[in-house]
């Protein structure tokens, strides 16, 4: 049976950016010490959650590759690789900030029906990623690239006061350029 719409696939927590309003790493605090958890999937743990999912007789129609950031993952190109041979999605894709486009990567990235990049403009103001995204003509290379050019961020969806009105921000608009 066909499982329609999109399913998330969180294969790792850590990611190579640590936003303080991330709402997706797995932050700790101790002792004021803040930091992120290291941690992720292991292949096995995938493919255990993938023969489940075939075990009961369902396909997905669309599987997104979630971290912190999933290229992180030390074994990013195999996971791509036995989700595509197993078949248990008919559309596979990653979520990524294409700050590690390692050749490791984009040959994995290359594989998959698509590629979904979040720019954040706040990880360093004096770098225009988006327009050295586009020169790179590095998303020519897979079969369907968006780019989502995050412009803001708010911890948690909190609505600070007046700021949707200063900068046209709401925390539904956070949550369609986020997802």
């Amino acid at each position: 049976m066909l499982l329609r719409n999109e399913f998330d696939l969180h294969i790792i927590n850590a990611c190579n950016l640590s936003c303080d309003n991330c709402s997706v790493l797995d932050f700790h605090w101790k002792e004021e010490k803040h930091g992120i958890v290291n941690s992720f999937m292991t292949l096995e743990q995938v493919e255990n959650q993938v023969n489940l999912i075939k075990k009961w007789g369902y396909k997905l129609e669309k599987l997104k590759l979630l971290g912190g950031e999933p290229t992180q993952h030390p074994k990013f190109a195999e996971i791509v690789d036995f989700l595509l041979d197993s078949e248990v999605a008919e559309q596979v894709y990653v979520c990524t900030n294409a700050l590690n486009f390692t050749d490791k990567v984009l040959e994995a990235c290359k594989k998959l029906d698509k590629v979904l990049i979040s720019v954040y403009p706040m990880v360093d103001t004096q770098v225009p990623q988006l327009q050295l995204l586009k020169e790179s003509r590095i998303t020519e290379q897979f079969k369907k690239c968006h780019i989502s050019v995050i412009a803001s961020f708010d911890m948690f969806g909190v609505k600070e006061e007046r700021w949707e009105e200063m900068h046209g921000y709401s925390p539904l608009k956070n949550w369609q350029n986020c997802w």
